[in-house]
């Protein structure tokens, strides 16, 4: 078995969540998934996560069934006639170069990803939470911050004025969240060592 052999062999799924899936599929909602399983198009995987089983999938087999099953749905709407050999043929080229097309925006979108040109809806999440719970901690803090200095002011222009310097303080703080590329990318690699180790459990 040659090197490129050994890689394709090794190769671990990419198991995705069902939203992801029906991004991928160009579906409006989540119950075209469902229906796809419930009809034995493509089926789940079940994980573990957080003590409880839940249903991810195989990006690219459920994208291999979902051409195939394409396909056949294709062939089935043809209508017998004389140069039907020539359609026939003429449908698996194109499901092939589609087939060829799906793969190559799998790999092009797992490059962005990991160069930082595209992020996952959970790595988002994730940032913007931190920064979140951030400002809402210095919003919980502000009135034991501005309580003894608007106990001591005389009049309400001087409370105003006490408000607004810490107001700006924490604006000042949100004003200091910046893109952070490299935190991205290192989120990207750990969720990808995770799936492989999962995969190599499953394996096991």
């Amino acid at each position: 078995m040659n090197k490129k052999e050994e890689e394709t062999t090794t190769k671990k799924p990419e198991i995705v969540k069902p939203n992801e899936l029906r991004i991928l599929f160009g579906f409006e909602g989540v119950n075209s998934i469902n229906d796809l399983v419930t009809n034995g198009i493509i089926e789940p995987v079940l994980i573990k996560e957080r003590g409880r089983d839940v249903r991810r999938y195989d990006k690219d087999a459920c994208t291999t069934e979902y051409i195939k099953y394409l396909r056949a749905k294709a062939s089935r709407r043809e209508s017998p006639h004389p140069i039907g050999a020539a359609n026939d043929e003429a449908r698996k080229l194109k499901a092939d170069a589609d087939w060829r097309e799906a793969k190559a925006e799998i790999e092009k979108m797992k490059r962005d990803e990991l160069n930082g040109r595209l992020h996952s809806s959970e790595d988002v999440k994730a940032v913007v939470g931190r920064l979140v719970t951030q400002i809402r901690g210095e919003l919980l803090a502000f009135p034991g911050t501005c309580a003894m200095d608007c106990a001591t002011a005389r009049t309400p222009k001087e409370v105003e004025g006490i408000l607004k310097r810490n107001v700006l303080e924490v604006l000042k703080d949100l004003e200091k969240f910046q893109y952070n590329k490299a935190e991205y990318k290192k989120r990207v690699r750990e969720r990808t060592d995770w799936m492989n180790e999962r995969g190599g459990e499953d394996d096991g």
